[in-house]
């Protein structure tokens, strides 16, 4: 929907043109005084914009899978379709009249679909008292109810939310997950007990990436690798040996049939210290990047709607919907924790 176009005159009768995309101007404080409507309708429209400038990196969770955007407000449900083949053929005589009967079985994965509600307001007196002075409306308000959106979206996509049925990256049990060889000093699994013979290392790495390919009878190649900041940080800086200036890093993205010529990619993400499935480890996720595998259903992104005014209070309440993470196959991925 365009943004609408408010024409209004101040208490000097200049007209004014607002460009409302928020709805701000139903407000019933911008009809029954101008003045201080065009100032709360300026300062709101100022305020949202600004604050969907500003980035939060530690909300990685929008980045793992593709998007779906199908549907709308209405979405109750995600429905998605997955067939299987089956049948077989044999030797034909030229004078046959049975034939092995191939055919194809499905079942469907349904997602439902959930609401995230937050907001943000000023009163009356707020308004009154910035005009007064001619200064701004607080702009940490409009920031913090897209950072409380983007939080808890995020939360659902990592963990999804058995409460109301929704799934997410690392809730799904038919993901494939184990730990890593314990090959290390003392017996150890993490990479910092093996950092003395990096091999061993690169020998996780190869073997996180070959077990969905191995799992689907080579049908999924992955392409992702997703690990905690302090594991990407020591392959990137611990050189393969005392003879070679290439790091681990540097080893694995130029030697790895998953990895060389932009195959695939290494990601280090914040919320997998301390976030494996097993509370309390740090993992690693191996996975084919693809909508076929794993979407992200946003039917209905975070929307402000028109003020509210309850008292001398002024709500801009937001709404937007998710079904988290959806796994169509669940072997296209792997997760290796003790690293």
């Amino acid at each position: 929907m365009p943004p609408r176009i408010v024409k209004v005159q101040d208490s000097a009768g200049k007209s004014v043109e607002i460009v409302d995309n928020y709805g701000v101007m139903h407000t019933p404080l911008a009809m029954m005084d101008a003045d201080t409507g065009i100032f709360f309708a300026r300062q709101l429209e100022l305020r949202l914009s600004k604050a969907y400038e500003v980035k939060y990196p530690q909300f990685q969770g929008r980045s793992l899978a593709p998007v779906n955007s199908e549907g709308g407000p209405w979405t109750e449900s995600i429905v998605a379709q997955v067939f299987n083949h089956s049948g077989s053929a044999s030797w034909a005589t030229g004078e046959d009249e049975t034939f092995p009967r191939a055919d194809i079985s499905g079942q469907e994965i349904r997602t439902v679909v959930r609401a995230l509600k937050t907001g943000f307001g000023y009163s009356w007196l707020e308004i009154q008292k910035a005009m007064q002075v001619n200064t701004n409306l607080e702009q940490r308000r409009a920031n913090a109810a897209i950072f409380a959106y983007e939080k808890k979206l995020d939360e659902v996509i990592w963990g999804g939310d058995s409460q109301v049925n929704i799934g997410g990256f690392l809730s799904d049990a038919n993901v494939p997950r184990g730990s890593a060889a314990a090959t290390g000093t003392a017996v150890g699994t993490t990479f910092v007990s093996k950092v003395g013979n990096p091999q061993l290392i690169v020998d996780d790495i190869e073997s996180a990436m070959s077990k969905p390919w191995l799992d689907s009878s080579m049908i999924h190649w992955p392409n992702t690798l997703l690990m905690p900041p302090a594991q990407y940080r020591l392959i990137a800086s611990t050189r393969m040996s005392t003879y070679s200036d290439k790091t681990i890093l540097a080893y694995i993205m130029e030697t790895s049939d998953w990895f060389s010529n932009g195959k695939g990619k290494i990601v280090p993400i914040n919320k997998l210290k301390n976030g494996g499935p097993t509370a309390g480890t740090d993992c690693m996720i191996a996975y084919e990047y693809n909508s076929e595998n794993l979407e992200l259903y946003i039917p209905y992104a975070q929307n402000f709607f028109p003020v509210q005014q309850k008292g001398f209070q002024f709500l801009v309440p937001s709404l937007g919907m998710t079904g988290g993470i959806v796994w169509r196959y669940p072997k296209s991925a792997n997760i290796v924790e003790g690293i």
